[in-house]
């Protein structure tokens, strides 16, 4: 069980009725995506995963990786039309995502 979710706040105008309107979003966790460098075996995420998110969680001290699963897509930004492997990790709180990916970014989680 997750001990607090998240509630995203999305405010805006009706097109058709001009009424102001507030959607409130619940259980939609703050994510990222890494690059994959590993080789594409069950065994071999699998185990990069564990201890990916067991280092995450004790360099952020506390309980910060809600889920993290290997997936695929393209880049965001560039022509690369290939589909890659990258690993998603899904937190549970937003404040705790801009410090992951500068963990992972500067290299001091080595998983």
């Amino acid at each position: 069980p997750i001990p607090r979710i998240p509630v995203m706040q999305v405010y805006g105008r009706c097109v058709h009725s001009g009424q102001s309107v507030c959607l409130n979003v619940h259980g939609a966790l703050p994510f990222l995506f890494v690059d994959y460098p590993g080789p594409m075996t069950v065994e071999a995420a699998g185990e990069l995963i564990r201890r990916a998110s067991e280092e995450l969680n004790g360099r952020l001290g506390q309980l910060a990786v809600h889920q993290a699963i290997l997936v695929r897509g393209r880049r965001f930004y560039g022509l690369d039309r290939r589909r890659r492997p990258f690993l998603r990790f899904s937190f549970l709180s937003p404040n705790l995502t801009n410090r992951a990916a500068t963990l992972l970014h500067t290299g001091q989680v080595r998983s």
